[in-house]
Protein backbone atom coordinates (compact mmCIF):
# COMPACT_ATOMS: atom_id res chain seq x y z
CA UNK A 1 0.00 0.00 0.00
CA UNK A 2 1.20 3.23 -1.25
CA UNK A 3 1.15 6.53 0.86
CA UNK A 4 -1.42 7.90 -2.01
CA UNK A 5 -3.62 6.04 -0.39
CA UNK A 6 -3.63 7.75 2.95
CA UNK A 7 -5.65 10.89 3.50
CA UNK A 8 -3.45 13.99 2.52
CA UNK A 9 -3.49 14.86 6.50
CA UNK A 10 -1.77 11.47 7.65
CA UNK A 11 0.97 12.07 4.35
CA UNK A 12 2.21 15.13 6.59
CA UNK A 13 2.17 13.43 9.60
CA UNK A 14 4.29 10.54 7.92
CA UNK A 15 6.36 13.69 6.52
CA UNK A 16 7.22 14.79 10.00
CA UNK A 17 7.25 11.92 11.27
CA UNK A 18 10.12 10.76 8.64
CA UNK A 19 12.04 14.21 9.31
CA UNK A 20 11.89 13.26 12.96
CA UNK A 21 13.74 9.63 12.12
CA UNK A 22 16.74 11.68 9.94
CA UNK A 23 17.20 14.01 12.18
CA UNK A 24 18.57 11.10 14.63
CA UNK A 25 20.25 9.54 12.18
CA UNK A 26 17.66 7.13 10.63
CA UNK A 27 18.22 5.93 7.12
CA UNK A 28 15.54 4.84 4.63
CA UNK A 29 17.16 1.79 3.63
CA UNK A 30 15.29 -0.07 6.45
CA UNK A 31 12.40 -1.55 6.11
CA UNK A 32 11.79 -0.68 10.02
CA UNK A 33 12.58 3.11 9.43
CA UNK A 34 9.07 2.78 7.31
CA UNK A 35 6.84 0.64 9.63
CA UNK A 36 8.44 2.39 12.77
CA UNK A 37 6.77 5.59 11.14
CA UNK A 38 3.80 4.47 10.15
CA UNK A 39 3.24 2.53 13.81
CA UNK A 40 4.08 5.89 15.38
CA UNK A 41 1.01 7.68 13.00
CA UNK A 42 -1.23 5.03 14.28
CA UNK A 43 -0.31 5.95 17.48
CA UNK A 44 -0.25 9.84 16.96
CA UNK A 45 -3.87 9.25 15.71
CA UNK A 46 -4.80 6.67 18.38
CA UNK A 47 -2.93 7.16 21.38
CA UNK A 48 -4.41 4.56 23.57
CA UNK A 49 -2.83 2.07 21.11
CA UNK A 50 0.52 2.82 22.31
CA UNK A 51 -0.14 0.30 25.64
CA UNK A 52 -0.95 -2.29 23.36
CA UNK A 53 1.31 -2.32 20.73
CA UNK A 54 0.89 -5.76 19.76
CA UNK A 55 -2.74 -5.97 19.54
CA UNK A 56 -3.37 -2.58 17.62
CA UNK A 57 0.06 -1.02 15.95
CA UNK A 58 1.66 -4.31 14.89
CA UNK A 59 -0.99 -6.00 13.08
CA UNK A 60 -2.33 -2.86 11.55
CA UNK A 61 1.27 -2.14 10.23
CA UNK A 62 1.62 -5.70 8.67
CA UNK A 63 -1.07 -5.28 6.89
CA UNK A 64 -0.55 -2.14 5.41
CA UNK A 65 2.65 -3.63 4.52
CA UNK A 66 1.59 -6.87 3.60
CA UNK A 67 4.03 -8.63 5.93
CA UNK A 68 3.63 -10.64 9.17
CA UNK A 69 3.43 -8.84 12.69
CA UNK A 70 6.91 -11.16 13.75
CA UNK A 71 8.27 -9.44 10.90
CA UNK A 72 7.42 -5.65 11.78
CA UNK A 73 8.16 -6.14 15.00
CA UNK A 74 11.92 -7.28 14.30
CA UNK A 75 12.22 -4.77 11.63
CA UNK A 76 11.51 -1.71 13.93
CA UNK A 77 13.95 -3.47 16.80
CA UNK A 78 16.73 -4.06 14.57
CA UNK A 79 15.85 -0.42 13.35
CA UNK A 80 15.95 1.13 16.51
CA UNK A 81 19.09 -0.98 17.41
CA UNK A 82 20.64 -0.18 14.63
CA UNK A 83 20.62 3.82 15.48
CA UNK A 84 21.23 3.05 18.89
CA UNK A 85 24.57 1.56 17.98
CA UNK A 86 25.66 4.30 15.65
CA UNK A 87 24.68 7.24 18.09
CA UNK A 88 23.85 6.06 21.26
CA UNK A 89 24.10 9.74 22.45
CA UNK A 90 22.00 11.12 19.85
CA UNK A 91 19.07 8.42 20.55
CA UNK A 92 19.51 8.94 24.08
CA UNK A 93 19.08 13.26 23.52
CA UNK A 94 15.88 12.08 21.69
CA UNK A 95 14.62 10.08 24.33
CA UNK A 96 15.20 12.79 27.05
CA UNK A 97 16.87 10.60 29.48
CA UNK A 98 20.29 7.75 28.96
CA UNK A 99 18.96 4.80 28.25
CA UNK A 100 21.01 1.96 29.73
CA UNK A 101 20.43 -0.48 26.64
CA UNK A 102 18.37 0.55 23.59
CA UNK A 103 14.79 1.40 23.52
CA UNK A 104 11.97 -0.64 22.90
CA UNK A 105 9.78 -0.23 20.16
CA UNK A 106 6.97 0.67 22.41
CA UNK A 107 9.12 3.70 24.36
CA UNK A 108 10.74 4.97 20.82
CA UNK A 109 7.27 5.18 19.14
CA UNK A 110 6.22 6.87 22.43
CA UNK A 111 8.96 9.41 22.04
CA UNK A 112 8.31 10.14 18.37
CA UNK A 113 4.86 10.96 19.38
CA UNK A 114 5.59 13.21 21.71
CA UNK A 115 7.74 14.33 19.57
CA UNK A 116 5.74 14.89 16.77
CA UNK A 117 2.79 16.37 19.40
CA UNK A 118 5.41 19.27 20.91
CA UNK A 119 6.14 20.30 17.07
CA UNK A 120 2.38 20.75 16.87
CA UNK A 121 1.40 22.45 19.46
CA UNK A 122 -1.13 19.88 20.58
CA UNK A 123 1.01 18.43 24.11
Amino acid sequence: MSNNELPSQDIKILTKIHSILYNIGGTPSYVGMRQLAYGALIAYRSPESITLITKYIYPDVAKHYHTTISAVERNMRYFIESMYINNPRKINAFMGYECICKPTNTQFIYAIVNRLRLLNGNI
